[in-house]
């Protein structure tokens, strides 16, 4: 009788667990904290191939990242929670970002260029990759949300999940969702 009580509370105490938002089953990614607005996809989603805008006015698609897990972080200077992000991804790059993972930040300025240069100058961003999205064609692709947000994309080139609006990129929990990503890419699981 008492294995079966053990057992019947081991089985309730699961059931609720997994049945309580922002709590993921073991084999998924940890979100928590900072990142626990994160929205795994069920299945990973192949990114739209439009190209974004360098400051040489030359194109860059996705694909060109393909191998590499990448955040890519779409922000405007005129969004007062891009001042506070960017710090965050940049702080991230610089504790995860390599050959296996980089940020990538995106602009959503119509003005294009002539405000985003001067306004990662002025900050003293050092973003290995920054690029622009002229006519938002990929943040309408990817159907972002009016509010900015970052998309995580694996290293094939799909979206894994992203997180609408802004976060801190920098904590514990952000580095681990990323790495849980890097390590499924090595392990060839994504």
């Amino acid at each position: 009788m008492r294995s079966l009580t053990i057992a019947a509370l081991i089985g309730a105490v699961l059931a609720l667990t997994l049945a309580v938002p922002g709590v993921r089953a073991a084999e998924g990614p940890p979100i928590s904290g900072s990142v626990q607005n994160f929205d795994v996809r069920d299945e990973p989603v192949p990114m739209p191939q439009i190209p974004l805008q360098t400051n040489l006015n030359q194109d860059r698609p996705l694909s060109d990242f393909r191998g590499r897990v990448i955040l890519v972080n779409f922000w405007a200077t005129w969004c007062t929670g891009s001042w506070r992000e960017l710090p965050t991804l940049e702080r991230l790059q610089a504790r995860l970002g390599g050959d296996s993972f980089t940020v990538v930040i995106v602009s959503q300025d119509v003005e294009g260029w002539p405000v985003i240069e001067p306004f990662l100058k002025q900050r003293r961003f050092g973003f290995p990759e920054s690029y622009y999205d002229a006519g938002f064609k990929l943040g309408d692709a990817v159907n972002l949300p009016p509010q900015m947000g970052s998309i995580l994309i694996d290293e094939q080139g799909r979206e894994v999940g992203r997180l609408d609006g802004p976060a801190d990129w920098d904590t514990d929990e952000a580095a681990a969702l990323i790495q849980y990503y890097i390590n499924a890419a090595s392990d060839g699981a994504t």
